[in-house]
């Protein structure tokens, strides 16, 4: 069954993501894929709509130009996040009710305090890239 958030991203015309600081260099190339810019945060982090068939490019294209030891998702009808582990191996794994426990582990290798049993969909809408996107 379908949590609120997963039934409201349903619905969603593109994908919300950011591009954060270190990977900003390489906006032109984000922009190919036909991001839509939002805002920057506070931090400074590239809030950006994705169009709904640029969701796979994007990600492949992060991946690419992330450095090692660091993670991003994204939000929309499907929702996930992608790894670049210390090693450099890549991780994408879509958010379900059955990978939840996998990608907060994943985080934790990240974020060591992180609660491997913190409800994903709680913790994105807490998050200023997200909470306008989920506001229910």
């Amino acid at each position: 069954m379908k949590n609120k958030y997963e039934e409201l991203v349903q619905t969603k015309k593109y994908y919300r993501s950011c591009i954060m600081i270190e990977e900003l260099k390489y906006l032109e190339d984000f922009k190919k894929l036909g991001i839509i810019e939002i805002r920057k945060n506070n931090n400074g982090v590239l809030i950006c709509n994705i169009p709904l068939n640029n969701i796979e490019e994007f990600v492949k294209l992060y991946l690419k130009v992330m450095n090692p030891g660091r993670w991003n998702e994204y939000v929309g009808p499907t929702t996930g996040f992608y790894f670049k582990m210390i090693n450099g191996e890549t991780k994408h794994i879509e958010l379900t009710d059955t990978t939840e426990l996998e990608i907060n582990k994943t985080i934790q290798k990240f974020i060591p305090n992180w609660d491997i049993n913190q409800n994903i969909w709680e913790w994105l809408k807490s998050i200023d890239i997200y909470e306008d996107w989920l506001n229910i």
